[in-house]
């Protein structure tokens, strides 16, 4: 993988969470990598950690050598000076996509139930824990609710993030908090379409009209969230308005902007046989759905400038940019 970035990112994969959709076992999983100038180097530390991979990273600007990562289902402080681990004692996590820090603390989408946690690192507590429970009755008599013929109640709530005036937002698949399901043949299918976010600060869900909605990331005055299931990404004001789409080669999760290099890169993953027959029709030739790649995107021409083939990951999860020291340290523990 050849990049014009100086930089470093890092790529966090895993395999697929259903057994049906997996082609690797997890001794051929390679969850998380560097990725330069010079190569692809394997982070072979992380490899016996969880038993799909590692879905989300996590760092203070105030110290830059504790790494905190996530399982999904459990999450773990890396001192990158010690290379030794602890465990973060936080009772009841499942599914967790992304964590981010805001300030001094950590938060986290807890996406198996539905809420943000928020955790202070320096005090080994849990600050607050944020359900969106109740946002169901705020959108249930509405036509947002009626999706498709089988419902269960989940929003997929899977990012935290601060929007552009400063209040929190819930990144969510169905803003409505209803899963739309359908059967085709012996595959149960989730149908997407009423993704967008919710206002926590002004209690306000904002449907967008996303399908399966990921990565929520800020530029300037802007609000760039991959659209994963309409192979999309979508740009946004501070109004929720969309300004402008780009169009990805996949299914999008996981980005980072690099102001330096003029380029946003974003993960794209492999399309699972069960979702073949609705997304293939979106997307351009001469790519193949079945492997992982990291697309790179120019943020001023907002068009493709490079696609890199990941090996030894099923899906991405996320993409950074990290610091040089964190860099060199990380590579120590290949």
């Amino acid at each position: 993988m050849v990049m014009k970035s100086n930089k470093s990112i890092v790529i966090l994969g895993s395999l697929n969470a259903k057994e049906e959709d997996r082609n690797l076992c997890k001794e051929d999983l390679r969850s998380v990598q560097l990725i330069s100038r010079d190569g692809n180097c394997q982070v072979n530390f992380f490899n016996d950690f969880g038993s799909l991979g590692i879905s989300s990273l996590a760092w203070s600007t105030d110290d830059e050598a504790k790494l905190i990562f996530t399982t999904g289902s459990n999450l773990y402080c890396l001192n990158l000076e010690t290379q030794s681990v602890s465990e973060l004692a936080i009772p009841d996590l499942r599914d967790i996509h992304e964590i981010v820090y805001v300030k001094s603390n950590l938060y986290i989408a807890n996406t198996g139930y539905d809420e943000i946690i928020c955790y202070s690192p320096e005090k080994h507590e849990v600050i607050s824990r944020i359900s969106l429970s109740k946002f169901r009755a705020l959108t249930s008599n509405n036509n947002i609710n009626n999706i498709e013929e089988n419902k269960k109640d989940t929003f997929h709530c899977n990012q935290f993030f601060k929007g552009l005036e400063g209040d929190d937002y819930a990144l969510v698949h169905n803003v409505s908090g209803k899963q739309g399901l359908r059967r085709i043949a012996d595959k149960i299918i989730k149908m997407q379409g009423n993704g967008g976010v919710i206002n926590l600060t002004k209690n306000e869900p904002i449907v967008l009209d996303l399908k399966g909605p990921h990565t929520a990331r800020i530029l300037n005055e802007e609000i760039w969230i991959c659209d994963s299931g309409n192979s999309m990404i979508k740009i946004y004001n501070n109004l929720w308005k969309k300004t402008e789409e780009i169009r990805t080669r996949g299914w999008g999760r996981g980005a980072v902007f690099d102001l330096e290099s003029d380029t946003y890169f974003v993960g794209i993953s492999a399309l699972r046989k069960r979702y073949l027959s609705q997304i293939i029709s979106q997307i351009d030739g001469n790519v193949n759905l079945s492997k992982n790649y990291v697309q790179e995107i120019s943020i001023s021409k907002r068009v493709e400038t490079h696609l890199h083939e990941i090996e030894s990951i099923e899906q991405i999860n996320n993409v950074y940019l990290l610091s040089e020291y964190q860099v060199e340290r990380l590579k120590i523990l290949a």
